[in-house]
């Protein structure tokens, strides 16, 4: 190219002149092309479009000389076109196509999406190292290794430099050693010792020979139950003005929620609650959840459910994403405790959607309920101080909801949503206690159904009640769900 000027000066003279690009229109001077994208654009298009050289023979020559016409073809297919008036000599920019500026404005709007479903790191006042993105919290191990390796690398750096400048106890260009931030220890055992105790975590009186806690199928036990009576114990509608009592663990894992963020999932799931009440006249609705303790005898059973290994995930704005593994999401007690907290804040700031029903919410150990007062349009929140509670499981707290919905707001019909079998079996061990009919809805699908408590206790005898339930209490602690009776 430097003797260009010498060995082809035509050519240097047209490079010179900038004629090394090409201008398709007059109309944009500045809209120009390089040489071999202008060909592609034309003549190899019209060439390899239908007609042309695409199916047109497999044999060299004939191929090759119908390829020394091309050109000629090329053109007389565009002037034929712009004859037709398919080819105009000037049109607009594309990027002032009205179809170009409206997929230009969604994939601005995708962004700005993204970037609030993120994190803020400039104001969240965490401690913990969370990620932007997914508000993935991240390990203990993991972040102390992150936090302490830029001292670890200054140790490091110190010690090269003692020993191979200031000491030369080691040579210069030796292989550096691997830092080790997470540092495992190494016992001796003696296998005859460990073998005299037994190696599993639970005792094989209770557990499977591979550590997991043995298990019944419960739901057996409800289909006796409903084919017990002569009748079938189902209606057909729940009671006018019941008080829903729900399940709200179950109530969660049911909900399908690819593709939506937290604040859909609490409009949807409040729509749900108010669906309920609506249902049938009623105006209490009960949410009733699960605690999550570290010290719990249900740890060896969340194991077996997938809890070990779940990523703690911090829900921080109402634009986040759920995650796409939602059930395993769910698998973690921190994860479920905080969604529990973020829908209960959630509905909290809500108007005008509650209307005259009141729904209680139990989170962690407390309860508060929520309703609209006349005239206002502003959700009204009132600690309860009855249904505070240390049940670990809902399959007791809701009847503490039942006691407190037949004793203070005199209802006397009760409706427990929920698919545990365990909360069937209390309520027929507790019907002729309580002074209310109760009902149990549970199902999905076309399997949906209410179930009459009250005819299956008639059918059983209060004896058969009394000790089915039994082992359910043993189960559940006795002394937190026999309220009933002081």
């Amino acid at each position: 190219m430097s003797e260009l000027s010498t060995s082809h000066p035509d050519v240097h003279q047209k490079l010179m002149a900038g004629e090394f690009v090409v201008q398709r229109q007059s109309q944009y001077a500045f809209s120009q092309l390089a040489c071999d994208q202008a060909i592609e654009q034309t003549c190899n298009r019209d060439t390899k479009t239908k007609g042309g050289l695409t199916g047109f023979s497999i044999n060299k020559g004939a191929v090759h000389r119908w390829m020394l016409s091309s050109h000629e073809r090329a053109t007389i297919t565009s002037e034929c076109e712009a004859m037709a008036g398919k080819n105009p000599t000037f049109r607009s920019r594309k990027d002032l196509d009205k179809t170009r500026v409206h997929k230009d404005e969604e994939h601005t709007k995708d962004v700005i999406a993204t970037i609030d479903s993120m994190i803020n790191p400039f104001e969240t006042d965490r401690s913990e190292l969370v990620h932007i993105s997914s508000g993935v919290v991240a390990p203990a191990d993991v972040t102390d290794d992150m936090v302490s390796a830029h001292s670890e690398g200054e140790g490091a750096f110190q010690v090269f430099c003692e020993e191979r400048f200031q000491h030369g106890s080691k040579d210069m260009f030796a292989t550096l050693p691997r830092q080790k931030l997470v540092i495992g220890n190494s016992r001796q055992i003696d296998v005859r010792e460990m073998m005299k105790y037994s190696l599993g975590p639970l005792p094989l009186s209770l557990a499977t020979c591979q550590g997991s806690l043995v298990k019944s199928n419960k739901a057996k036990l409800m289909n006796f139950f409903e084919g017990g009576p002569e009748v079938p114990p189902h209606i057909e509608a729940p009671p006018n003005e019941s008080v829903w009592i729900i399940d709200g663990m179950a109530l969660l894992q049911q909900i399908k929620c690819s593709g939506i963020t937290f604040g859909v999932l609490a409009d949807q799931i409040l729509r749900m609650l108010l669906s309920f009440a609506r249902s049938n006249g009623s105006k209490f609705v009960h949410f009733v959840t699960d605690r999550y303790m570290n010290n719990s005898i249900k740890n060896a059973e969340r194991v077996k459910r997938g809890s070990c290994g779940v990523e703690l995930i911090k829900i921080y704005a109402d634009e986040q994403s759920v995650p796409k593994q939602w059930k395993k999401f769910l698998s973690g007690g921190s994860n479920k405790e905080a969604l529990i907290e973020y829908l209960f804040k959630k509905w909290s700031n809500e108007s005008n959607t509650l209307g005259d029903v009141t729904i209680f919410v139990a989170h962690g150990p407390v309860c508060h309920k929520l309703f609209q007062s006349p005239g206002s349009s502003n959700v009204s929140v009132e600690e309860v101080n009855a249904l505070h509670c240390n049940h670990e499981e809902a399959d007791t707290r809701m009847f503490l909801h039942c006691a407190y919905a037949v004793n203070v707001t005199q209802c006397r019909n009760i409706i427990f949503k929920s698919p545990d079998t365990d909360v069937m079996v209390i309520a027929l061990s507790m019907c002729t206690t309580i002074q209310a009919k109760l009902y149990f809805s549970t199902g999905v699908g076309n399997k949906k159904r209410i179930i009459d408590i009250n005819q299956i206790a008639d059918n059983l005898g209060q004896g058969m009640c009394y000790h089915t339930g039994m082992q359910a209490k043993h189960g559940k602690r006795r002394e937190q769900i026999d309220f009933f009776s002081t």
